[in-house]
């Protein structure tokens, strides 16, 4: 019996169609998950942009100034009295009655002129006794030089002592010292005559006169006012307080100006010649001293009047509106918007109010977007709105 061999089975095989599909159901689930993917980053970065858009909408609206140094010099007006640059009282240097009188107030005067004059009676017999002195004193002195010298002979010859020479000799010096104390009193009542005419001792002019022709007028009574006050005015001495946190900025050489209000639009140059060198420890001031030229005499001593400084200093302070500074735990704070619109709050150093600004020393940096009306709520940290754009309006004049 024949047998036929077992043929094997075939082996089942996927169709074709089949394995085909998995590239393309792989690529598919891929880009639907990228698709998934970018609509999430695109809905995720929407929702910030529409939290972001919400928080600059709440974000509170400000106004800036940029903060920006003063001007590299700036005035400084103080008030001030005008002086005469030498002012002293004619007081008689001999007692008598006044003669008359060559001037009067107001009138302007040469050094060495002739201003008035006095008679002196009691003077004038004081001279004469004084006369009669150093002519006796002379008489005398001329008698013990002869006895001296007669004695000197006398004792060569043995006639008379050494001692009775001695005598004589002293008798002559005695003498002598007599003779010269009578001359020097004639010549001091000599000299006391030349003041019987008073005279002017330097040039200016007659500001005050203060006696009339028969007054009665004594060189030694310290209470007297004196006949006449003379002032030199050909230029005049002005004195200013500065106060001490301008006084660096004064020199000795610099110029200055004076302003009255009697000319208006006008101003008189000056030249600052010497300070105090010293703070008046009461006021806090440096006394400072400057001269104006007076030629014309157009300006009067004594009149009120203020002296212009133009001061530099040394590190120019930035300037911003007085409403800019807050005053929180008795420290001068001001807010600067910073990178990003956020606001910081610096402590400042405040220098000169000047009115409408304020220096600030210390604390900000030229360029620094300072808001201009802060109020009590702003707080670091927080965002802002700038409202309107940096301008100059801090800047100094």
């Amino acid at each position: 019996m024949k047998t036929e061999a077992s043929e094997p089975k075939p082996t089942a095989t996927p169709p074709r169609r089949s394995r085909a599909a998995w590239p393309l159901l792989t690529a598919t689930a891929i880009l639907l998950t990228s698709v998934l993917l970018v609509g999430f980053v695109v809905r995720a970065r929407a929702a910030a942009q529409l939290r972001a858009t919400a928080a600059e909408a709440s974000a509170p609206e400000v106004g800036v100034i940029i903060a920006q140094p003063s001007a590299a010099a700036r005035e400084l007006i103080l008030p001030s009295t005008t002086e005469s640059w030498q002012r002293t009282a004619v007081r008689p240097r001999a007692t008598g009655y006044v003669k008359g009188f060559s001037v009067d107030i107001g009138a302007h005067v040469k050094a060495g002129e002739v201003l008035a004059e006095i008679e002196t009676p009691d003077l004038d017999q004081e001279f004469r006794a004084a006369e009669s002195a150093v002519r006796e004193a002379d008489a005398n002195a001329g008698v013990a030089r002869l006895n001296a010298d007669r004695y000197g002979k006398l004792l060569d010859q043995k006639a008379v002592s050494k001692q009775e020479v001695d005598e004589r000799q002293a008798t002559f010096k005695a003498a002598e010292a007599r003779q010269y104390t009578a001359q020097a009193n004639l010549q001091r009542l000599r000299e006391l005559r030349e003041f019987q005419r008073v005279t002017a001792p330097f040039a200016g002019v007659i500001t005050a006169r203060r006696a009339e022709p028969g007054n009665l007028v004594s060189a030694n009574n310290p209470a007297d006012a004196g006949l006449f006050t003379l002032e030199q005015v050909d230029r005049l001495r002005v004195f200013a307080s500065v106060p001490q946190n301008e006084s660096r900025g004064i020199q000795i050489g610099q110029t200055a100006e004076l302003l009255l209000r009697e000319f208006p639009g006008e101003s008189f140059p000056g030249k600052v010649v010497r300070t105090a060198g010293a703070i008046d420890p009461v006021t806090r001031t440096l006394r400072v001293e400057v001269e104006v030229p007076n030629p014309d005499r157009k300006l009067v001593a004594g009149s009120y009047a203020q002296v212009r400084f133009q001061i530099v200093p040394t590190a120019p302070a930035l300037l911003v509106p007085v409403s800019a500074v807050m005053f929180r735990s008795a420290a001068a704070t001001v807010a600067v918007v910073g990178e990003g619109n956020v606001v910081q709050l610096r402590t400042v150093q405040l220098g000169r109010d000047l009115g409408t600004q304020l220096e600030i020393a210390s604390g900000l940096q030229a360029g620094d977007r300072v808001v201009r009306n802060p109020n009590d709520t702003i707080r670091p940290g927080a965002k802002v709105q700038v409202s309107a754009p940096a301008d100059g309006t801090a800047k100094g004049k």
